[in-house]
């Protein structure tokens, strides 16, 4: 299997849509089956436990639930918040979850974010086909230092926007 083929079968499933989160009270397994069915781009990323989303809700990054159940509105913030929390800091991660869904249009913002990640998706995959001859080493380094390059970017406009506020 090729680099291309590597970072195609990793993106596989990841199509996230608001409408495809059942519009009912979930209990935690629940939650966690769903997630676990798109939550992350490749399968040697952390699994989401109960003890993880119950912290989250505890350092006010994700929503209390209504008694033991979760709503869809509970699937898009811990989908947001966990695939941001595997480049930026939780604190970071949580900062910019809140922002992404406001509780103005919690959707519209799910749906823009969803929008955003097949969108990084596809021009990563248009640019390692464009460098299919490259080596394989040089690729990950290219990689490698294209999220660290972006990564404190990222910091930096959270931290400015933050002290705006």
């Amino acid at each position: 299997m090729d680099k291309l083929d590597i970072i195609r079968n990793g993106f596989a499933g990841e199509k996230l849509r608001w409408e495809d989160f059942p519009d009912i009270g979930l209990y935690m397994d629940q939650v966690l089956l769903i997630l676990s069915r798109n939550g992350g781009a490749f399968s040697g990323q952390e699994k989401l436990t109960p003890a993880m989303v119950n912290n989250y809700i505890k350092d006010g990054h994700i929503p209390r639930a209504n008694g033991k159940k979760y709503s869809r509105e509970h699937l898009a913030y811990l989908t947001v918040f966990t695939h941001l929390k595997h480049v930026l800091s939780v604190s970071d991660a949580g900062k910019l979850t809140g922002e992404i869904l406001s509780e103005d249009d919690i959707e519209e913002g799910f749906d823009s974010f969803a929008a955003e990640l097949k969108s990084a998706e596809e021009a990563l995959i248009l640019r390692l086909e464009e460098d299919s001859n490259e080596d394989t080493v040089m690729t990950a380094l290219r990689l490698a230092l294209a999220a660290y390059v972006a990564k404190a970017a990222c910091e930096e406009l959270i931290s400015d926007n933050m002290e705006k506020e």
